[in-house]
């Protein structure tokens, strides 16, 4: 068809292993001499623009999951009418409603792309993150070790501080989840060693020694809403993932059953 013209967004992963947004497009067009003309062009798009493209089958199952919340909750509440209000059937009610107020939170920081982006030291937010989290590793006797190499001492990342704390405390706390007492968290930070010189990043490692993942579990560890166990709503890694992809990152995570996990985010950065 004269004028046809078919466009469409592409992630292409760099040498890095970094992904670069663009859009594609192709316009087919008629030349009296030459016959069909087929052109086309690559545009680099923001990865805010990313950002906003949220699916809808997610949304759906937002609805879903904030649904069985309140069922429960009205589950509690006609027990509590029902029968003599006991100290058990209260507290079974505040928990209800404050994992639907997290999860609802959640999901509003899922849903949100980042926007109060700065110069960032990426060696004091993997700290900052870390230190925010080991209360829980000490109440749990869990040992957390990070180790931020020299190298990342003038690693200046363009982030929103708020969402890249959330994408390390998400990914920390999956690893204090997946573990029980006497194990450990291993946190490394370091400038990525490619072997190129064109483009800075920064990569931070986070490996754990507990129960570890299968082949089907890992394959939906970051899908939205997917937990292997009842009691979580499966926002954490589908969270972190969101939030470094926006700051134009990767995620990847390797696991294995009864051998730990390992979750590693690269970054670009930029040394002044």
């Amino acid at each position: 068809m004269p004028g046809a013209m078919v466009c469409t967004n592409h992630r292409i992963v760099d040498d890095q292993g970094l992904h670069v947004w663009v859009a594609h497009s192709l316009r087919k067009s008629l030349n009296n001499t030459a016959g069909a003309i087929i052109r086309g062009s690559l545009i680099p798009i923001g990865s805010e623009t990313i950002g906003r493209q949220l699916d809808v089958a997610v949304v759906s199952e937002f609805v879903h999951k904030i649904g069985n919340h309140f069922q429960l909750i009205n589950l509690l509440i006609g027990s509590l009418k029902r029968a003599r209000m006991g100290s058990s059937e209260i507290d079974r009610l505040q928990q209800a409603v404050d994992r639907t107020v997290e999860f609802v939170r959640s999901f509003s920081n899922y849903s949100h792309a980042p926007s109060g982006r700065s110069e960032l030291d990426l060696g004091e937010v993997v700290n900052d993150a870390v230190k925010s989290c080991f209360p829980a590793f000490v109440e749990k006797k869990v040992a957390l070790n990070c180790t931020v190499d020299g190298s990342l001492a003038r690693a200046v990342v363009h982030a929103d501080p708020f969402f890249l704390d959330l994408a390390f405390g998400a990914i920390i706390q999956n690893a204090l989840e997946a573990t029980q007492p006497g194990d450990s968290v291993n946190i490394k930070a370091a400038i990525h060693d490619s072997g190129l010189v064109r483009r800075a990043s920064a990569e931070i490692v986070v490996e754990d020694t507990g129960s570890g993942m299968d082949r089907g579990t890992l394959a939906q560890a970051v899908v939205p809403f997917f937990s292997s166990r009842r009691d979580r709503d499966g926002l954490g890694l589908s969270l972190a993932v969101r939030i470094i992809e926006l700051h134009d990152g990767v995620l990847r995570i390797s696991s294995k059953e009864l051998g730990g996990t390992q979750v590693a985010v690269i970054l670009p950065v930029s040394i002044p």
